[in-house]
This record gives C-alpha cells, sequence and structure tokens, in this order.
C-alpha cells in the first residue's frame, strides 16, 4: 500500500481534486494540516497542492506596499518540519504550482521564483 500525505496551507487549492487523483484500492491518502509537526508513520509521497499558500504577497503593514515572495510565508509554517524530513528520509516529494515554489524557498529544488 502506497501512503500519501497532501499538506494542506491556508488558501491551498485542488485538494480534492489531488485526494481523487492518488485515491486508488492500493493507496493510503490522507491530508496534513500546516500546523502539523509530526513525521506520519508511514509515508511514500508527500504532495504540496497548488494555491497560493498564505498568498504570494508579503507586506510590512496591512496599508503598506508589498513584495511578491512565493513560499516566504509557508516555510515559516510549522508543518515544514515534515517536509524537511521527508526530503532527509529521501520520500518522494511532488510540489503543484505553489508547492513547487515552497520547494525553492527551501533549497529543495535549484533555482529561484
Amino acid at each position: 500500500m502506497l501512503n500519501i500525505g497532501i499538506i494542506i496551507y491556508p488558501g491551498s487549492n485542488c485538494l480534492i481534486e489531488t485526494f481523487r487523483y492518488f485515491k486508488g484500492k492500493d493507496t493510503n491518502v490522507f491530508y496534513i494540516w500546516h500546523k502539523e509537526t509530526l513525521y506520519p508513520k508511514c509515508l511514500d509521497l508527500l504532495v504540496l497542492p497548488g494555491g497560493f499558500s498564505y498568498g504570494d504577497r508579503v507586506y510590512d503593514k496591512a496599508t503598506d506596499n508589498y513584495i511578491i515572495s512565493p513560499g516566504t510565508m509557508a516555510i515559516k509554517s510549522p508543518v515544514t518540519k515534515i517536509i524537511l524530513e521527508a526530503a532527509r528520509r529521501g520520500t518522494k516529494i511532488l510540489g503543484i504550482c505553489n508547492g513547487f515554489q515552497i520547494l525553492t524557498q527551501l533549497k529543495l529544488l535549484p533555482g529561484e521564483l
């Protein structure tokens, strides 16, 4: 059985579609909330779905100018501990859209967006 965890951030998109895509008789698909820090017992694939996790804009003040910084707020989330542990263990990680941006911010993928 393949165990697949899907991370949910505020602003994540296509969670249900991602879940349905991986759901099958030989898979165990489950969600991991962005506040989680404990690595799941069994994890074969970790998915960071699309959407704008916390948004892509960082404000100094609510009424101030902003900078576009994909994934910056998401990497400060507690679930980053699980993402980094998955990478350390060699668990496969799939980043879709903003999930890909988060992986580049964490330096798990080369480049910069």
